[in-house]
């Protein structure tokens, strides 16, 4: 009976700065792919255990503040 092959951790996120090249700048770069990246998105769903009812009442909670968001605009955008 085999393992099966653990893959390295990998998000294709990879800077290259030349020698003489400008550092505040790839930092400026990285920072927004991993912004675009999703990790800290991901990061912060998993600090901590959410149960499967809790994560369909926070959906719900989430999905009425949206219709109530949308509605306020609505509203707004006809007494414009």
């Amino acid at each position: 009976m085999s393992l099966p092959k653990r893959r390295p951790f990998d998000h294709g996120l990879e800077i290259e700065v030349l020698v003489d090249g400008d550092l505040e700048g790839a930092l400026r770069d990285f920072k927004k792919r991993l912004g675009r990246s999703g990790l800290f998105r991901e990061a912060r769903r998993h600090e901590f255990f959410v149960s499967r009812g809790q994560r369909r009442r926070l959906k719900s909670k989430r999905a009425q503040q949206l219709v109530a968001k949308r509605a306020a605009r609505q509203q707004e955008a006809a007494r414009a």
